[in-house]
């Protein structure tokens, strides 16, 4: 047991699986089946933005702008969408803000 708590992985993994556990004990719905697949399916979005943001960071073109710019566009697609405006609409004006936010970088 204590050889494989020494990988530096696992305990991450427990407390990860404690935090799950938690959060199941408030909402009963995060241990569907849907609910399983929504964490995933963020996760997975997650973990390509941030291996592009790794690959940026180690050709030493340190470019932290990218979780900036997303953040700005996904507020300005919300807001829209909150006003009841259609989706062609929003993406269009998100990918503008995407690329009026990457040429001021």
């Amino acid at each position: 047991m204590k050889k494989i708590l020494s990988i530096r992985e696992v305990p991450i993994f427990l407390v990860f699986v404690a935090f799950y556990l938690v959060a199941v004990l408030g909402n009963k719905q995060l241990f569907s089946a849907s609910g399983v697949h929504d964490i995933l399916f963020g996760s997975s979005i997650f973990a390509l933005l941030v291996s592009a943001e790794t690959l940026v960071i180690v050709m030493k073109h340190i470019d932290l702008s990218i979780s900036s710019t997303i953040g700005f566009s996904s507020y300005v697609i919300g807001k829209l969408s909150s006003e009841h405006h259609g989706l062609v609409i929003c993406l269009a004006a998100g990918i503008l803000m995407d690329r009026k936010s990457t040429r001021l970088n």
